[in-house]
């Protein structure tokens, strides 16, 4: 994903930020997997590991996880349960807006993480993943369904079919919660 650096970017950007900020204001991980905990999850430690592990995570809002916390954590989505997924995700996506806004390169890699989690449901094809399936399993809301649906938008750059497929799938599943 290339963008160019100029104000209609920027602006995008913060609007989506903004509305990310919003949608997801009241999330909390509650018991949910934390980001250090998914780590060791993924590293195969002990029970007595993770759990030492979560310890480390003593944030409450997901706005309060810094963005080095999570380029050290980056591969966590993969091992995060729902409660877990749906708190940090907004981190993710600011994190990586941010890091594309500042052209360091490392924006990428977080908005495809956010990206491949979003669009792939487990078991099933890209062609075939169902967005309401996905919201349904993370327990999104509307409003947050509205904003990944705008995330997925501004940044899918890709040309791929599938992909494109998906992301108007979003679109689409989107607009049909906004008539209810």
């Amino acid at each position: 994903m290339a963008l160019h650096d100029n104000d209609l970017v920027d602006d995008m950007f913060n609007t989506l930020m903004e509305t990310i900020h919003s949608a997801f204001a009241d999330v909390r991980r509650g018991e949910g997997i934390s980001l250090h905990e998914a780590i060791a999850i993924d590293d195969y430690h002990p029970l007595a590991a993770q759990q030492a592990a979560r310890a480390k995570d003593t944030d409450t809002h997901w706005q309060d996880v810094p963005c080095d916390t999570i380029w050290r954590c980056e591969s966590a989505l993969s091992f995060l349960d729902a409660d877990g997924f749906r708190y940090y995700l907004p981190a993710f996506m600011c994190c990586g807006l941010r890091a594309l806004e500042a052209d360091d390169g490392r924006g990428n890699l977080l908005i495809d993480t956010c990206q491949f989690h979003l669009l792939h449901e487990p078991q099933t094809s890209l062609r075939h993943a169902q967005p309401a399936n996905i919201a349904g399993h993370y327990e999104f809301s509307a409003a947050q369904c509205e904003v990944i649906s705008q995330f997925l938008a501004a940044t899918t750059l890709d040309d791929d079919v599938p992909t494109l497929e998906a992301v108007t799938a979003w679109r689409v599943f989107a607009d049909s919660l906004n008539k209810l």
